[in-house]
């Protein structure tokens, strides 16, 4: 009898191991057929991302931009690679992701990013996406940085955004009074799109703010700073 309960924990045991090895690596398939979607949207993928051979799922952690923790994505680094194309929206089903960078490519079409609750830097700016940025900010909880300047979005700024409470930086956007409710921000990068409005008199006083650029807009209405002295850098008119 008590060999029966003994080898009954056993096996019980060895099932859970042998479950949790094939969940791993199920999300580590799951990661690596993300990836191979990408790269079948993307312009001149070659040679920058050779070593993404889709004949082989296990090595996903040694392609090029691609860094792994515990058997997931968690960093896909795109930077200045020269890429075209779009991007998928199946670059958010790597929902391990902490670090995202497409900057510096010519990356055109919308683009989304969502349900990615452990993703806290995003930088997707020296692109051409178009449309605007209503994304569903609440799916994206632990954002802190989130550049996306020098694209060619011409929507508002949606007031999802403000539900980013983390985020330290706001890179993109219409020029809207609301943004004094981000008592974290440190920099305001508007620069080289086709925003419009009018920017709060008080932003350049706002005493955590490092840089405010504005420039290479079409702003109605010119920001006039405060008679007192700003405690940002900024740059207004170009």
């Amino acid at each position: 009898m008590v060999f029966c309960i003994l080898l009954s924990l056993f096996s019980l045991f060895t099932s859970a191991i042998s479950s949790s090895v094939f969940v791993s690596a199920f999300s580590l398939v799951n990661d690596f057929h993300v990836l191979v979607s990408l790269k079948q949207g993307f312009l001149s993928p070659e040679p920058a991302l050779t070593s993404w051979n889709s004949s082989n799922p296990s090595s996903v952690c040694s392609w090029a931009g691609v860094l792994c923790s515990q058997d997931r994505v968690v960093s896909l680094d795109l930077t200045d690679l020269d890429l075209g194309g779009s991007v998928s929206a199946q670059v958010s089903r790597l929902d391990m992701l902490t670090y995202l960078s497409l900057a510096g490519n010519n990356f055109r079409g919308g683009i989304e990013i969502a349900n990615l609750s452990s993703l806290q830097s995003l930088n997707i700016s020296h692109n051409q996406f178009t449309g605007g940025l209503d994304w569903n900010y609440s799916s994206l909880p632990s954002l802190l940085v989130f550049d996306a300047y020098d694209n060619n979005f011409t929507a508002l700024l949606p007031l999802g955004v403000l539900t980013l409470e983390k985020l330290k930086n706001k890179l993109h956007g219409s020029i809207l009074d609301r943004v004094a409710d981000w008592p974290n921000l440190e920099i305001l990068q508007l620069w080289d799109n086709n925003f419009t409005g009018v920017i709060a008199h008080y932003l350049g006083q706002k005493k955590k703010l490092e840089i405010l650029d504005l420039s290479f807009n079409k702003l109605t209405a010119s920001f006039q700073p405060p008679s007192a002295k700003p405690t940002a850098s900024m740059y207004i008119q170009k």
